[in-house]
């Protein structure tokens, strides 16, 4: 079952921007300010590492 870009933009915009960035340096604000952008990549990306069963270590 694919994931879909709304559910990647519903994930994103529910970060909480208060928190401390994590060991990839990536602020929430960051993503979620660019989600109109990066939403179609991540969406791709998700789906890629599902279908080939590899995931970023």
């Amino acid at each position: 079952m694919p994931i879909d870009e709304d559910t990647v933009h519903k994930h994103l915009r529910s970060l909480k921007t208060k928190k401390a960035i994590g060991l990839d340096h990536i602020c929430a604000r960051l993503l979620k300010d660019s989600a109109n952008v990066t939403v179609p990549c991540l969406t791709h990306l998700f789906n890629k590492s599902l279908s080939s069963s590899k995931f970023p270590t």
